[in-house]
């Protein structure tokens, strides 16, 4: 079994908790990315001023970006879906690095659509539809967290840790 490496953005907490149970399942690192600036957002300035980062493509600083994500067997990124597609945090994290893993997958949270998420990944990454991809509905909120891990190890074809 190779190495598997977890990259994700969270902001209320439904990202992580997916990240950190299919860590546990299949023995992943994990390299949680933060928006500094993104930490006090709440409420309507929360959905304006992240649904506009993501909507126009920027790049925001980021902590948590200086991982190398080469040696890896298997990549997958978690992220909340904004404006129809993937977190901007994803976006800083991957520009300029090339995903050399044999094995890609995403899984997506969001509250009721995941837009173009997937096929926008697929695309900035350059996997040309290589890329295998799952999506929940606010899985921490709705006790689908497991669910999800699941779903995204079965389509991935990847071995549990026994344990």
């Amino acid at each position: 079994m190779g190495k598997s490496l977890i990259v994700f953005y969270s902001f209320h907490g439904n990202v992580r908790a997916v990240a950190r149970r299919i860590g546990e399942l299949i023995g992943a690192e994990l390299v949680e990315l933060e928006i500094p600036r993104a930490g006090g957002l709440k409420g309507f300035a929360m959905y304006f001023v992240l649904g506009f980062m993501a909507s126009t493509r920027r790049k925001p600083k980021i902590l948590g970006g200086d991982f190398d994500i080469s040696g890896y067997d298997t990549l997958i990124i978690g992220s909340p879906v904004w404006a129809g597609t993937f977190s901007p945090a994803l976006r800083t994290f991957f520009q300029g690095r090339s995903v050399s893993a044999s094995k890609v997958g995403a899984f997506f949270c969001h509250k009721g659509g995941k837009g173009k998420s997937s096929e926008n990944l697929d695309k900035y990454l350059g996997l040309n539809g290589r890329l295998v991809s799952v999506n929940g509905i606010e899985p921490e909120f709705h006790g689908k967290v497991e669910e999800l891990a699941e779903e995204l190890i079965e389509a991935m074809n990847l071995e549990k840790i026994k344990g």
